[in-house]
Formats: structure tokens, C-alpha cells, sequence
């Protein structure tokens, strides 16, 4: 057997012993993967495996700012959102003088045409805070990871800089609340941020690492605005019908129902569970070195992982499937 055969027998060796599989066979004609390459919004046929398409390229509207496209995330079967941040360059202008826009983009994934955007306007890129001993500091502000509501109406964002969950809305006068403020000493890691709203919308899942706990999901009741501990453990989103909720450890996919564990799936590396297909199917993106290395779908019924490559050399934010 030649050296090259041998490594092709080995790598076919650990990619069964990992439990993955390629091409699910359910994927049908229609099935389509959005995601975000190279500050791009990226359509690519699951099923045909056509070349990917732009959908979307801020570059075309702020030529020369930079630029920053993150995490793309799925709002219902109609939408889907993701987050524009712009660093207003002008060349030879102070550094606390430059603004930069924050912009909440919904998009059409049937047309990948932009259906709805909010923003603020052009604002600092610094912000002066006051400290409990009267002097000041400014700090960057910047939006981070963001869940949806399943109307597509409200927007949640843990916000740097001010150590908070804020809730942005797409409609109406009050655009912005503010809905807890976090100990920072004690996310020093990794700040809980947003992960899923219950379909009622009357819940949001937090997930963060913390040095009392460790990794950690919360529980933000956005009525009250009281946050409880859940799990020691990684993401956590609400299925559909808000009955279970699914969520990552280092190596498996679980989903538990009423406190009870159902589902224990294993899948290799880090998880950031994207989103639920149906009421059977995970979507979820697997992290190495802090990069998406791959595009996988958990199958409850059979236990089974499926992997999806796009044909894209790097990482990727946020993946999105729709089912048209």
C-alpha cells in the first residue's frame, strides 16, 4: 500500500471514529446554506453544490471604511439578520474623533434582498465612562453576538465597553432597553451573550464563561429582568414549540426537556449551535482554533452528525439553512 493510500485509509478511519458523515440524506432540492465569508454574505446550494453566490457585499456602499460583517443568524423561514459594523475612516483625523455605524440588517433569504435595517446614526467610537472613583475612562463600544425574536422585532445584543444586554427593536419609539447590567469582574473570559429567545418571547438564553462558574448558560426573564444560572455548560437555544432546549459541551450536542436529558449526541470540537432546522434537526458550526472549521447537522432520530462544506478556504460566521 503506498504512503498516499495509507493516508487517505487513516484519514477515512478518524472521520468514522468522530461520527460524522457527508452529504445528509435529507437534504433535499431547495435546501440552501447562507453564511458570512470575507465580510460577505455568502448563498450556496446545499443539494446542487453549486459555486456560492454574494447575496450581499457591504463594500459596495462604504468604500475604503472598514468594516466589520459578524454573525449571521436565522430569524424564522422568512429572515434572517446579521450585524454591520463600520469604522467611518478619514484619514489624519484623531483617533477619539472617528464615528463608526452600527446597523441591524434583515435579509430576504428567497431574494437576498434587504428587507429592513436599523441604525443609530453615525456615532463615537468611544465612549467616556465614569468610574466609582470619579475619574473617567473611554472605552470602545461595540455590539456583540445577537439573538432575534421569532416576529423578527427584537434584537439582543450584549454591548462592550458597557457590560450590558440591551434589547433593540425594529419598530417604535423606544429602540433601545436596557436590561441588565453584569459583575465584569466576573466575566473577565467571556461576557454572557444572547443566544436565543423562547418563542413567547418571554425568555432569552445567555451563554458566557465565568470565573465562578465556568462555562455557563443563563436564563434572562426579560419581564422581570431576572438572570438565573441553568447549566454549566455552552450555548443554549429553544427548539420550535420552546419545549426543549439544545445546547453544546466540548464534545456533544444535548437537549434536554423539562430538565431531563433526551438527547446526548457526539460531535468533535466546540460547538455554537446555530439553530434548529425542524423539530428533529441542529444545525450548528464547529470551532478549532477560534475558526469555523465546519458546517454540521445533528439528526435527534438517528443520532447521527452530518458535515457540510462550503467551498470556502478560512472561517465562516453564522450559518444559516432554509428549506425552500
Amino acid at each position: 500500500m503506498t504512503s498516499s493510500c495509507r493516508a487517505v485509509m487513516v484519514a477515512l478511519l478518524v472521520w468514522a471514529a468522530l461520527g460524522c458523515h457527508h452529504q445528509p440524506p435529507f437534504l433535499k432540492s431547495g435546501d440552501v446554506l447562507y453564511y458570512i465569508y470575507s465580510n460577505k454574505v455568502y448563498k450556496y446550494d446545499v443539494s446542487q453544490q453549486n459555486k456560492p453566490v454574494v447575496i450581499y457585499d457591504p463594500e459596495q456602499e462604504f468604500k475604503g471604511d472598514v468594516i466589520r460583517l459578524a454573525d449571521l443568524c436565522k430569524i424564522n423561514e422568512s429572515e434572517m439578520l446579521t450585524s454591520l459594523d463600520v469604522t467611518l475612516w478619514s484619514e489624519g483625523k484623531p483617533f477619539e474623533n472617528i464615528r463608526h455605524e452600527y446597523r441591524l440588517i434583515k435579509i430576504n433569504p428567497r431574494s437576498g434582498i434587504v428587507t429592513e435595517i436599523y441604525t443609530s446614526g453615525p456615532v463615537s467610537l468611544l465612549k467616556q465612562f465614569r468610574n466609582e472613583d470619579g475619574s473617567t475612562q473611554n472605552r470602545a463600544v461595540e455590539y456583540s453576538r445577537h439573538a432575534a425574536s421569532a416576529d423578527g422585532q427584537k434584537v439582543a445584543a450584549y454591548v462592550s465597553g458597557e457590560y450590558k444586554i440591551s434589547v433593540r427593536r425594529f419598530q417604535g419609539t423606544n429602540p433601545q432597553e436596557d436590561l441588565y447590567d453584569f459583575d465584569v469582574d466576573d466575566f473577565v473570559l467571556c461576557p454572557p451573550f444572547p443566544c436565543s429567545f423562547s418563542p413567547d418571547g418571554k425568555t432569552l438564553t445567555l451563554s458566557g464563561i465565568s470565573q465562578t462558574y465556568g462555562s455557563c448558560i443563563f436564563l434572562l426573564n426579560l419581564d422581570s429582568k431576572q438572570m438565573v444560572l441553568w447549566r454549566r455548560a455552552l450555548e443554549g437555544v429553544f427548539s420550535p414549540d420552546g419545549t426543549r432546549i439544545a445546547y453544546s459541551t466540548e464534545t456533544a450536542i444535548v437537549v434536554e426537556e423539562r430538565d431531563t436529558i433526551i438527547h446526548n449526541i457526539h460531535a468533535p470540537q466546540l460547538l455554537r449551535i446555530d439553530h434548529w432546522l425542524d423539530d428533529t434537526k441542529i444545525v450548528f458550526t464547529a470551532v478549532k482554533y477560534l475558526e469555523v472549521c465546519y458546517v454540521g447537522i445533528a439528526d435527534l432520530d438517528s443520532g447521527a452528525v452530518f458535515r457540510i462544506d462550503p467551498p470556502v478556504k478560512g472561517s465562516i460566521d453564522g450559518a444559516c439553512l432554509f428549506r425552500f
